[in-house]
């Protein structure tokens, strides 16, 4: 999977998401790697692809703040693979976690318009 970091080094990638019904989109995420969770999604493209809910839980933002946050699950296509994961709702922010890049090397040339690269890890890092 390859990305790029934008004029506001803000590093970002596109997911292919599989809702319940089947139907999928892409969406462009910022890779957080101070967001220890998988991915957070806006609710209008939970709600289209029809994610289903699995109840709530907590977040702990950057500032301290705790909120209550809605959960639900869906697929993406990871190294390949449609594989399952766990998607906190917000308004507006798309978000990818280190969570979901557990077994792969992340690799980003940290300018404007510079190169990432997520790819799965080799047998020597298991």
């Amino acid at each position: 999977m390859q990305g790029t970091v934008g004029d506001d080094a803000v590093a970002k990638v596109e997911l292919t998401l599989i809702g319940s019904t089947g139907k999928s989109a892409t969406q462009e995420v910022c890779i957080d790697t101070g967001f220890d969770g998988e991915l957070v999604l806006p609710s209008s493209l939970i709600e289209s692809l029809g994610m289903l809910a699995t109840g709530t839980g907590q977040a702990h933002l950057a500032d301290g703040t705790v909120i209550d946050v809605y959960e639900f699950v869906t697929h993406v296509q990871w190294h390949g693979q449609a594989m399952p994961v766990l998607v906190l709702q917000s308004t507006d922010v798309s978000l990818m976690g280190m969570a979901l890049m557990e077994g792969s090397r992340l690799t980003m040339a940290v300018v404007p318009g510079g190169g990432i690269l997520i790819e799965p890890l080799d047998e020597t890092y298991s």
